[in-house]
């Protein structure tokens, strides 16, 4: 039978009280009486009661996860490096399914009822985790997102290195003899979208590349858009002789449909995409694109919400969270090569 903390308590002739906070690692307990009640807690096999717990903090040992699906490779090792680093915390992951752009009250109001510590968002409308940022920062409610800038006020950035990668790419393409560039992005009402698009920005004014606006166009992360944007892109007659786009799938996507024109990547176009899929390996020809971490993201968008969760409970300030992001490299396959003729 799982003890109680008065049990505990009696046990070793401490207040309930004492044992309760020693046991949630309540610094204002002595660090030895600290270490004395939690390995006698190890030892009579103390198991802490979870329902009791969320009572007595308002909050349960579970994060949510907001997203419109998992279905996506990208988002299912972002939710596996979440469950990993959760349960090595003790936590759980609770998935909550929401809209591209989402009510950010109705879902601040889920995660108060359902006492969830934390709220980690995948990519979402950047007008949607404004709204949330404003709303959960008055509730004590820590909220992580996937992609969002360091600068975004109330919210802890979850990111990897996308310049860097970007600026590989471009130096790649460069260095095959390229200069007509062109660029398809993503939704224009996505954080990701927009630091990659000044990624792309950057990355052609470092290598002295001109930007032409006709060479600009958006696939908005869909199918359909991006068939129109290539097009767009290819029936130019000053069309570019290389294609860098905001995903793998639209990168996939230009691919086919430029073939379908009697345009082959790589001998008529390079094609790069960037988070590099297992699939990219496999697509015809197999797919250049930028690596990202996203198993690690996962485990460090736990790691940096349970630090929040911990000094809210603690009552001590909010850390100072390292924003540095996580670094990406550029994999060179066979869809890019030197520029015809």
């Amino acid at each position: 039978m799982n003890p109680t903390v008065k049990q505990i308590a009696d046990t070793l002739g401490y207040a309930k009280s004492t044992v309760s906070m020693a046991l949630r690692d309540n610094p204002t307990v002595n660090e030895k009486t600290r270490r004395k009640i939690q390995q006698a807690a190890r030892e009579m096999n103390y198991q802490p009661n979870a329902l009791a717990q969320a009572m007595f903090t308002g909050r349960a040992k579970v994060i949510g996860f907001a997203t419109q699906t998992v279905a996506s490779e990208y988002l299912s090792m972002f939710l596996d490096g979440l469950c990993q680093e959760a349960e090595a915390l003790g936590y759980l992951i609770k998935i909550i399914r929401t809209d591209w752009q989402f009510d950010a009250k109705a879902l601040a109001s889920q995660c108060q009822s359902q006492c969830l510590s934390g709220l980690i968002c995948g990519e979402s409308h950047e007008q949607s985790m404004r709204d949330l940022a404003d709303i959960t920062s008055k509730l004590n409610l820590p909220v992580s997102h996937l992609s969002g800038p360091p600068e975004l006020p109330g919210l802890i950035s979850i990111r990897c290195d996308d310049h860097t990668g970007i600026f590989q790419a471009i130096e790649h393409l460069h260095g095959l003899g390229h200069r007509k560039i062109g660029y398809i992005g993503g939704n224009r009402h996505s954080i990701s979208t927009h630091v990659r698009e000044a990624g792309f920005r950057h990355a052609m004014k470092k290598m002295g590349l001109k930007i032409q606006s006709r060479n600009m166009v958006s696939g908005e992360y869909e199918i359909d858009q991006t068939i129109k944007a290539t097009h767009q892109l290819l029936e130019n007659k000053h069309r570019p002789t290389a294609l860098f786009c905001a995903n793998d799938h639209m990168a996939m996507t230009a691919i086919r449909t430029a073939r379908a024109m009697g345009i082959h990547t790589p001998n008529d176009l390079s094609v790069i995409g960037c988070s590099n899929l297992n699939m990219t390996e496999f697509c015809d020809p197999p797919l250049t694109s930028i690596a990202q971490p996203q198993v690690e993201m996962g485990k460090l968008a736990v790691k940096r919400i349970v630090n929040v969760i911990q000094s809210l409970d603690q009552n001590s300030s909010v850390p100072v969270m390292d924003q540095t992001p996580l670094p990406t490299q550029l994999v060179i396959r066979e869809s890019t090569g030197p520029v015809a003729g």
